[in-house]
């Protein structure tokens, strides 16, 4: 057991390593190129810094994140709103990402109107995280579906996030959501190993849970189950504030 631990901090400190260096450097390689030739580069160089600088952003967040998850440092803030409706203006965020990539991108929901408690904040990181991860993975000309369905007698809501991408190998599936484990192929050599584990714990302190199926080279469904509770104060759909890619 202690050899499998050391085994995983030395995976995740040489896969963090990479995850920061690789935008840390193209950052250094856009500010040497606006010192010396600005009129040139400034504009195309600050949309580089810009976007490199979010990305070390959202590492940081999600490692400050996974370590609040596990100290039980996070609390929940139900709110009681339409949530198709929130969530069709979460996956519309990626639709300009989708049509750069040429990838199509759906939402469906059962009904047009779904009122149930929800926690805007954590919805957000959970959808955002798989919606990312299916575009990601999903080569040009795919497709990733967001369908939501009221399931158990109306006692649970499920979210169902479908790709056309590259799939995972069975033997992957049993750890996909361990803490630090990354997979190993060809369009993704290196990877931190925190996203999903940390959209398991934002899910598992939704009373929910998550689970995926994946055929190789076929695709992939990740599934997040939802418990349909009506005890919060019914307030405004959520808007932009509440968007923090």
């Amino acid at each position: 057991h202690l050899k499998e631990i050391s085994e995983f901090k030395d995976r995740f400190f040489t896969n963090i390593t990479h995850e920061f260096r690789t935008p840390l450097t193209i950052i250094d390689g856009m500010a040497g190129l606006m010192e010396a030739q600005p009129e040139q580069w400034s504009g195309t160089g600050l949309q580089k810094i810009k976007a490199n600088s979010g990305i070390l952003l959202q590492l940081v967040n999600q490692m400050l994140n996974l370590a609040r998850t596990e100290a039980g440092a996070i609390s929940v803030n139900f709110v009681r709103r339409d949530i198709n409706k929130y969530l069709a203006y979460l996956v519309e965020q990626f639709s300009s990402e989708a049509v750069r990539k040429g990838i199509e991108l759906k939402f469906e929901s059962a009904g047009e109107f779904f009122e149930m408690d929800f926690d805007p904040e954590k919805l957000m990181h959970i959808t955002s995280n798989l919606v990312s991860n299916a575009l990601k993975y999903t080569p040009a000309g795919g497709r990733v579906e967001v369908t939501t369905l009221v399931t158990d007698n109306g006692k649970m809501y499920s979210i169902r996030i479908r790709d056309t991408g590259i799939g995972i190998e069975k033997e992957h599936l049993g750890h996909l959501f361990d803490r630090f484990y990354s997979l190993e192929h060809q369009l993704s050599p290196v990877g931190t190993g925190i996203g999903l584990a940390l959209t398991k714990e934002l899910v598992h302190i939704l009373h929910g849970t998550i689970s995926v199926e994946s055929v190789k080279e076929e695709g992939s469904v990740f599934t997040v189950n939802l418990p349909v509770i009506h005890s919060a104060t019914l307030s405004d759909t959520p808007g932009a504030e509440y968007l923090q890619l």
